[in-house]
């Protein structure tokens, strides 16, 4: 297994980020997010979403995982929204490196950040995706009781709010 290297998102990682993005909510929630919805989520769309996530000047770090030289995951993260705790708002590990140790790296790249800008944090994961909450409960996580319904075209699905103590 080759080591997972970690560095800030640059600009120019848009693209990888995009595609990565795209083609991991292809595979994470096929059964999950309704396909019209899934297919609104191209690679071409995610990577013009992640050229503006980068210039939009949003207090948000972004740690890019390669293996071997090749872009795998990437995490997201900041002060929370709506909340005094930090969040952890995004980590995807592309579906062929799942299990590669990438996400695991991530995730404790992640939590030294959050913990820099607090002592707790939150994540929102959906109910319906057993894959992800199991990753977040090894890594310490636990359901807070919070949920929120959020729209997925014509379904609405449920989202449990995952947290954890960083000090």
């Amino acid at each position: 297994m080759s080591a997972v290297s970690l560095r800030h998102i640059t600009l120019s990682d848009a693209d990888d980020c995009g595609r990565i993005h795209a083609q991991t909510w292809q595979t994470a929630y096929k059964d999950i997010v309704p396909d019209a919805v899934l297919a609104q989520h191209t690679i071409a769309w995610r990577q013009a979403r992640w050229r503006s996530y980068l210039t939009d000047g949003k207090p948000i770090d972004r740690l890019l995982a390669t293996v071997a030289g090749e872009t795998v995951g990437f995490v997201c993260w900041g002060p929370g929204r709506g909340d005094p705790r930090a969040e952890l708002m995004a980590l995807y590990v592309h579906p062929d490196h799942w299990g590669s140790g990438a996400g695991r790296a991530l995730m404790i790249a992640a939590e030294a950040g959050l913990r820099q800008r607090a002592g707790a944090a939150f994540l929102w994961v959906l109910a319906a995706n057993p894959r992800a909450r199991r990753f977040y409960a090894q890594a310490g996580w636990a359901p807070d009781g919070g949920e929120k319904w959020e729209d997925f075209g014509q379904e609405r699905l449920l989202e449990l709010r995952y947290a954890r103590a960083l000090r």
